[in-house]
């Protein structure tokens, strides 16, 4: 846990609060980054964070437990390699407060 936000993983019961947030937030990520719209989008992101490589992590507000941002890692490579693509986004409504900082960081470790 960081002093601003937390991080966990997603889970079914998400899915309404992290569609909202794409919804909310289509026109700050457009081009950047293609968000799930609906229930069947974000199975799909479920599906692929249970698959070994892919690692998502909701990042969190400590003081309400707001979903500010998503971090994800994919393409883990584990053993001597060690390895994996980073890929973040934040809610437009705590865009340029720092919070996403601190959980990539958490998110990272």
């Amino acid at each position: 846990m960081g002093s601003r936000v937390f991080i966990r993983t997603p889970d079914a019961d998400d899915w309404s609060v992290l569609v909202e947030l794409h919804q909310r937030s289509a026109d700050f990520h457009t081009p950047w980054v293609a968000l799930a719209q609906d229930e069947r989008g974000y199975n799909r992101y479920i599906q692929r964070c249970q698959s070994g490589t892919f690692e998502g992590l909701l990042i969190c507000h400590v003081v309400d437990h707001a979903l500010v941002g998503v971090v994800n890692l994919s393409q883990i490579f584990y053993g001597g390699f060690q390895n994996a693509y980073l890929g973040y986004y934040v809610s437009v409504a705590y865009a340029g407060q720092g919070l996403m900082t601190e959980g990539v960081t958490l998110g990272c470790n």
